[in-house]
């Protein structure tokens, strides 16, 4: 990953494309605790900094959630675009 100068390059910008109803409900979360998705994604982090510094192979860390994104994504590489 390509590092940018000054400040920002203790930062780095994710993106993705989400549905209306993840969305939705990622703000009514957030909002409802008053925090934002940056520190959501900061915890997830941390938990799979644990979760690999506990496996021998990346690729099993975090089984359950791999199977389930690994199913979203080939339904969403299924589906026509718009």
């Amino acid at each position: 990953m390509a590092r940018r100068s000054g400040v920002s390059a203790l930062r780095a910008t994710v993106r993705a494309d989400l549905t209306e109803d993840a969305h939705n409900a990622l703000v009514l979360f957030l909002e409802a605790n008053d925090i934002t998705l940056t520190a959501v994604m900061e915890i997830l982090a941390q938990d799979l900094i644990a979760e690999l510094q506990a496996v021998d192979d990346p690729s099993h860390a975090w089984p359950d959630r791999v199977a389930r994104a690994r199913r979203l994504d080939a339904e969403r590489r299924r589906r026509p675009r718009s």
